[in-house]
């Protein structure tokens, strides 16, 4: 039993082998058969086209041609001196603020003619807040009257006036008394506009809570012989 085996084995091996030769050199032949395939590699060369070699070239402008932007003048020592003119426009100025500057004053006394508005004796209060704020009233209107000293019609006379100030300074009302005034009618318009454009005056001091006060003035216009 083990000889058949063995046999059978071999057998089978034998023509396995065989199976693989024969496999084997067929292969072999067909492979030769075959002929290798030829790869052409053909590089092409790309011609530039002929309008593109006879492209017009630009013309080179000569450099004479081209316009020279003109250098700055050189300005003289003359022309150049700016102080001159500098010094001028300053004088100028300086003239106009001192113009403003005495516009804003009342008119220089000739010495002959004066303005004044008196404490009244009739006044009895003695309170040293309500007499300094009193002070303060006249002589804003003192000041202001003195815009008019220079008038022409000028003359000598008094004019009594009575006025109600509010506790913010604002000027109410404001009449002339006639029974104790002596002056022409130019006087008395001085004397109503000397208040009128003093207006608005300082507020009261804290001292002073009223709501409003009443004043009573003489503005006297005095001509010196």
């Amino acid at each position: 039993m083990e000889n058949k085996i063995f046999k059978f084995a071999l057998i089978t091996s034998l023509i396995l082998h065989v199976f693989m030769l024969v496999s084997l050199i067929f292969t072999d032949k067909l492979n030769i058969k075959k002929k290798p395939k030829i790869i052409e590699i053909v590089y092409q060369f790309q011609q530039k086209s002929q309008a593109s070699k006879e492209r017009p070239q630009k013309k080179l402008k000569s450099i004479k041609e081209k316009k020279l932007t003109p250098r700055p003048e050189i300005l003289t020592k003359k022309q150049s001196d700016f102080s001159s003119v500098f010094g001028d426009i300053k004088k100028k100025t300086l003239q106009l603020k001192a113009h403003q500057k005495q516009s804003s004053r009342p008119p220089q006394l000739g010495g002959e003619r004066q303005i004044s508005v008196p404490m009244l004796k009739s006044e009895k209060i003695t309170n040293p807040k309500y007499v300094n704020y009193h002070e303060r009233i006249r002589a804003k209107i003192k000041n202001r009257a003195y815009f008019y000293v220079d008038d022409p019609q000028f003359q000598a006379g008094e004019v009594y006036l009575t006025f109600v100030i509010s506790s913010d300074g604002q000027l109410k009302k404001v009449k002339i008394l006639d029974q104790k005034t002596s002056a022409n009618d130019h006087l008395r318009t001085i004397g109503l506009r000397s208040i009128k454009e003093s207006n608005p005056f300082p507020p009261f001091p804290p001292d002073l809570s009223y709501p409003e006060l009443t004043f009573n003035v003489i503005i006297s216009f005095e001509l010196d012989e």
